[in-house]
């Protein structure tokens, strides 16, 4: 009896001989994809421009001293506040007496929803110190004799806001699937021996869900260092530069296109997301911090006395600055024949929509292409990213550990960067792939593939080794502990992680601007199209039904985890 129970005890946890094999062909084949184009793109402009000239040229830029010090700027703020955020908003929607059902769970993830570019122009529709929609009804209701403000959308505050809007999503759908998923055992625990409520929430609370946090703030950071659409409209008419404006017009604005000097100031990106990895790792690493423990009894929700309703008030006041108002702008201008803050009815109709939806339609047509190449594009790099992360659970060798570094690499270069040796590598023979629904399919894959990474990892590091071993000594084969334990308890980080995914990929607009053509086009290309030659009804009709679309998608997956996980 007893050396039947100590074989089942030296039972390796979930050693599945075919996942690590699987993982290591999709991994070595995905680390390719990755390594081929930005790897060549890198050795072609460093042959073309003679070496280190390009460093030296890099060097001499005018201002780069200044750009650095504003994206540093920029990505520390945003990342610190947007951290800060989006884990008080999850506290207070999976905690505590301030969650307000279905209302607290969709407010934070909002955001998410709108295209990167839409929500910026949504924001300038609203802003603008001269003709935007709040400034002038502001100054109509004080009867002010200004002619601009009081409020400007091309400041540093206004440029800021943006940034923390687009993170807070992201650090809330990780750290609240985390809390989700963390037994509240401890913290009950720790209210029943006396402990506070803010003791509690960082001696407990925090260590407890640490790995989604730092995931959460990796992921925020690779956004923060490649986000384009704000800074571009917003950031560049405020005279804020940032390195990934900078890098876009390197390769864009410039002829001819100074593509190996834009590689170099990708370079340094890569150098922090680098940095920002092995710190992630090492915190993961630690496993100094509860995990889930089990399907234990529902945490009861702390009540907060006096303060839930300024807290109630802070969720409502998040929702109507980041969602509410900007959604009102990009409605208000979708249904006007041009651009005005003066609202007269007479001119109100749906001329914007019907063109968006008219039969044979590039709009049309580039609706139908995002929401499949999203659907398409998450599945793909999260199912690769599961795998690969499940196989490094399983055995940290240097090999998966090479792998897990290789699928976060992109992080470290702009999306144009990537985009372009793309399109050098697999746009003509003897792929020929140049305008095809499947280069635009591989570049969302490669592109997004650190965000699925992240958050598959952050899934896995969740879920406790001695729920595994414990299967593993009840007589369960690796394949069964796999499916009816590992992979479930993973479910909710995952739908969060393919939720973002689907609404990135959909409302892409970096890689889409180089890779999609009038055949084959997508959302971010046609608004892009849109916005240089200012059609800015139908940029908001098409931003608006990409969001109807997203959210429709997003809650439906989310509210599906859900079920997966109480049942």
């Amino acid at each position: 009896m007893t050396t039947s129970i100590l074989a089942k005890r030296s039972r390796p946890m979930v050693r599945v001989a075919p996942l690590r094999t699987i993982c290591l062909v999709l991994g070595l084949l995905m680390a390719a994809l990755i390594v081929l184009p930005i790897v060549g793109t890198i050795v072609r402009t460093f042959a073309e421009s003679e070496g280190l000239s390009a460093f030296t040229r890099a060097a001499e830029l005018d201002d780069l001293g200044t750009t650095l010090l504003n994206t540093a700027i920029v990505v520390v703020v945003a990342v610190s506040a947007a951290t800060l955020i989006g884990t008080v908003l999850a506290w207070l929607s999976e905690r505590t007496t301030a969650r307000m059902g279905w209302v607290s769970e969709i407010t934070p993830v909002m955001p998410l929803l709108v295209p990167p570019v839409a929500l910026a122009v949504g924001f300038v529709f609203l802003f603008s110190p001269r003709a935007g929609v709040v400034n002038v009804a502001i100054r109509s209701f004080t009867r002010s004799e200004a002619t601009t403000g009081p409020f400007n959308i091309f400041s540093w505050y206004g440029l800021l806001s943006l940034y923390v809007i687009e993170l807070i999503p992201v650090v809330y759908l990780v750290v609240s699937a985390a809390l989700r998923s963390v037994d509240p055992a401890l913290e009950q625990a720790s209210r029943t021996a006396g402990a506070g409520l803010f003791r509690t929430f960082v001696s407990v609370t925090l260590p407890s869900i640490r790995p989604a946090v730092v995931s959460s703030m990796f992921m925020s950071l690779t956004i923060a260092l490649t986000l384009f659409s704000a800074p571009a409209i917003v950031g560049a008419t405020a005279g804020i530069d940032v390195l990934s404006v900078r890098i876009v017009r390197l390769l864009t604005a410039t002829y001819p296109p100074e593509t190996d000097v834009a590689v170099v100031l990708g370079l340094l990106t890569l150098i922090c997301i680098g940095a920002a990895w092995t710190v992630q790792l090492r915190i993961l690493a630690a496993q100094r911090f509860a995990v889930v423990g089990g399907k234990g009894q529902r945490a009861s929700l702390i009540d907060l006395g006096p303060w839930t309703v300024p807290a109630k008030g802070l969720v409502l006041t998040f929702l109507s600055f980041a969602t509410v108002l900007p959604a009102l702008g990009l409605i208000l201008v979708s249904v006007q024949r041009f651009w005005s803050p003066r609202i007269e009815i007479a001119t109100l109709g749906f001329d914007a929509y019907r063109r968006v939806f008219a039969s044979g339609s590039i709009t049309r047509e580039a609706i139908t292409n995002s929401v499949a190449l999203g659907a398409a594009g998450a599945t793909i790099a999260l199912m690769i990213a599961t795998l690969c992360a499940l196989a490094l659970r399983e055995r940290a060798t240097g090999v998966f550990r090479a792998i897990d570094g290789l699928l976060k690499l992109p992080a470290g270069m702009s999306n144009i960067v990537i985009a372009v040796g793309i399109l050098v590598t697999f746009a003509g023979s003897p792929f020929n792939l140049s305008g095809t629904v499947a280069i635009l399919l591989l570049a969302y894959v490669i592109i997004y593939m650190p965000q699925a990474s992240i958050a598959a990892n952050s899934a896995g590091s969740l879920v406790g080794r001695q729920l595994t071993e414990a299967s593993s000594i009840a007589g369960a084969a690796p394949s069964r502990t796999m499916r009816r334990v590992l992979l479930p308890l993973m479910v909710p980080s995952l739908a969060s992680g393919w939720t973002l995914l689907f609404v990135y990929m959909a409302g892409d607009l970096t890689a889409s601007v180089l890779l999609a053509s009038t055949n084959t086009p997508t959302v971010g290309y046609v608004l892009y199209e849109q916005f240089t030659s200012g059609s800015y009804p139908t940029i908001a009709a098409l931003a608006v039904v990409l969001t109807s679309v997203s959210s429709l998608v997003a809650f439906s997956v989310l509210v599906l985890s859900r079920r997966a996980r109480t049942t």
